[in-house]
């Protein structure tokens, strides 16, 4: 039976999804809130597992706590839980770590706050990935007008810009230089296009 490192009540499982649809059990207590992760078991939740798992519990919020404690005991194996920090973590979120088992205890709201720190982060890679291949996309079509083929830029250029956004998105302030810059060397095709004719 494995015992909540802060108040001593049983830790129950509840049933969490993780990454590809497979099942994962985690163990949480009915008290505090607060959940045990096995080895690498935070990892593999599934974004957004943790707003239904710390789910707002007024009963819970309304007892009083105890005075947060640096003795805890592993509810795997009982060896001294140590504080853990990462420069993957927010701040403010709170880990305690097995040294033993290499598990982790997280204090009710703490789960939370670790996913959205992480679906922040993706969300900013994925911008960033998405302003490089717009700005590497009017690169090479820069590189193809100064080759001289006007005419297969024009139709690249045509198609690049009517791709439409997701919704919600604007383009960075780098996409909208890049994008500017591309409307004057087409400012400039036009002209020498005019006075040829």
């Amino acid at each position: 039976m494995m015992r909540c490192p802060h108040d001593q009540a049983e830790l129950r499982g509840v049933a969490a999804a993780c990454h590809y649809g497979l099942p994962l059990r985690l163990d949480q207590c009915p008290e505090c809130g607060g959940i045990w992760f096995d080895e690498s078991e935070l990892f593999r939740a599934r974004q957004g597992e943790a707003a239904r798992l710390e789910a707002l519990d007024e009963a819970s919020l309304a007892r009083p706590t105890a005075a947060a404690r640096h003795d805890l005991a592993c509810p795997r194996d009982g060896t001294r839980l140590q504080r853990f920090t990462d420069r993957h973590f927010p701040s403010e979120v709170i880990l305690e770590r097995c040294p033993a088992c290499r598990g982790l205890w997280l204090n009710r709201g703490h789960f939370r706050g670790y996913q959205r720190y992480r679906e922040k982060k993706f969300t900013a890679v994925i911008e960033s990935a998405g302003d490089l291949k717009f700005s590497e996309e009017l690169k090479r079509l820069a590189a193809e007008h100064r080759q001289g083929n006007s005419t297969e830029t024009m139709r690249k250029l045509g198609e690049f810009l009517s791709t439409p956004m997701g919704p919600g998105e604007a383009p960075s302030a780098e996409a909208e230089r890049a994008v500017n810059t591309f409307i004057s060397i087409l400012m400039t095709l036009l002209r020498v296009a005019v006075l040829r004719g």
